[in-house]
């Protein structure tokens, strides 16, 4: 069953308190570490869609402290957005320190950093507490137009996944919103998206 989720339309900077959260919550591939990990979207028509992730794990592992280095070795929390489950998507990769890896491409294999593309990169914030890590990413309607020629409207659909990984952690874990059924670790399966519907 196709998972669904319903984009909160906001006028400027979302209230993260009134928006629904869905929770990331699929352990896959043998997976028996799963911090409570959750995600919510808003948008601003036009203006920019935005991404709220948190994760209920006290002491997130941080290496990479570079943008667009490898993140997911790191406690690392991501969304994969994409116009449709075939073509094109971004990978958007980040962890408690603040580092984001943001590719696009066709698969695992064929990624082009957002940064080489002339679009603009995402914003990311990230804060760290006791018990919890956050990140929230801002990603600019225009970057959507330029790649995908995606308007930010009411009636829009776009497709994605959520992750919380961990690969070189105390604990290496795998966790998705959408069920990805593959034999082996692989986060890069648009297939598997779900739908975000932009309210």
């Amino acid at each position: 069953m196709e998972k669904r989720y319903g984009v909160t339309r906001t006028e400027g900077e979302p209230n993260w308190d009134a928006i629904p959260r869905e929770q990331a919550a699929c352990a896959c591939w043998g997976t028996t570490y799963t911090p409570e990990t959750i995600f919510q979207c808003a948008y601003t028509p036009g203006k920019a869609l935005y991404i709220r992730m948190e994760c209920r794990e006290a002491d997130p592992t941080v290496r990479c402290r570079e943008q667009d280095g490898p993140v997911w070795k790191d406690s690392c929390m991501e969304a994969f957005l994409a116009a449709d489950r075939q073509g094109s998507y971004m990978n958007l990769e980040c962890n408690s320190a603040g580092a984001l890896l943001c590719c696009v491409g066709e698969g695992r294999h064929n990624r082009l950093r957002l940064a080489e593309s002339g679009l603009p990169r995402p914003v990311l914030r990230s804060r760290v507490n006791k018990a919890w890590w956050e990140a929230c990413l801002e990603i600019p309607a225009e970057t959507l137009k330029g790649l995908w020629n995606l308007e930010l409207a009411p009636g829009g659909v776009l497709y994605a996944n959520f992750y919380k990984c961990g690969d070189d952690t105390p604990q290496p874990h795998f966790i998705s919103w959408s069920p990805i059924d593959l034999p082996k670790p692989d986060f890069h399966a648009p297939q598997f998206f779900g739908a975000l519907e932009l309210l």
